[in-house]
């Protein structure tokens, strides 16, 4: 028996912006475009259609006011923005189509944006768990070589790479990138989404990681970004992750 969740913002959204130091506008609010990021006319390997619909924040996403029965909150790099791939082919969104087959109603809230560090991920979610409440926080962590560094601009960070040439040797060692970073912001993550447990929400966000790794088995239209079947293997693993929780009558 699914029971509707209750939410009631504590911050109007627009103020957990305010001080993001990433620009959460790199795409266009409320509009529709056909290229994005490396998506693009002259690297484009087919003539598949494919479409960007962003929402009134600028993010492939649906609306952050929709309310459903589940509201899952999801976060990534570029793999889960979508890129090269249609929105309906998205990981997110065919999770959004398996659990809607179960006869319940949900809502995709999608903070990714391409080039995206761990870094990015954990504080975007702290920003808005809080004002969202999602039942569940589902995540495709970006690579454990971006970080996040001082930008050109004052007061801007940059999503980077961790090269030889840009940082010490300290920096650039896989202990330190796989075993400190990633750890030190999953189980972050894991904290933030433990202590944001709502009394008006007998389900309560639940997080999940994306360990297991998947291998690219398709590309997308721009080819350097996984393709459709690979988006489909990785919302079934987040589904089972769901029906696991949550038996469906």
């Amino acid at each position: 028996m699914w029971t509707q969740t209750v939410r009631t913002f504590k911050t109007d959204i627009n103020k957990s912006w305010e001080k993001e130091l990433f620009l959460s506008t790199m795409y266009p609010p409320s509009k529709t475009v056909e290229w994005i990021d490396t998506d693009i006319p002259s690297n484009k390997q087919d003539n598949r259609q494919v479409f960007y619909t962003f929402n009134d924040y600028g993010f492939r996403s649906d609306e952050f006011l929709n309310n459903s029965e589940i509201n899952i909150l999801t976060n990534g790099c570029s793999i889960t923005v979508g890129v090269g791939v249609d929105q309906q082919h998205a990981w997110p969104f065919v999770l959004k189509k398996l659990i809607e087959q179960t006869g319940t109603t949900v809502s995709i809230w999608n903070l990714a944006l391409s080039g995206a560090s761990s870094d990015y991920v954990v504080r975007s979610t702290y920003k808005v768990i809080d004002i969202l409440n999602p039942n569940f926080v589902f995540v495709h962590w970006p690579p454990a070589t971006r970080l996040e560094a001082p930008g050109d601009y004052p007061h801007q960070l940059d999503q980077t790479f961790v090269t030889s040439e840009k940082f010490p040797k300290t920096f650039v060692n896989d202990q330190w990138l796989d075993q400190y970073l990633m750890q030190k912001n999953i189980n972050f993550l894991k904290e933030i989404c433990k202590n944001s447990y709502f009394a008006d929400n007998p389900l309560g966000p639940i997080p999940q990681e994306l360990q297991t790794i998947f291998y690219a088995d398709s590309m997308a239209r721009d080819g350097q970004h996984p393709g459709e079947q690979w988006h489909k293997g990785v919302a079934e693993y987040f589904f089972s992750i769901f029906l696991d929780k949550y038996k469906c009558s």
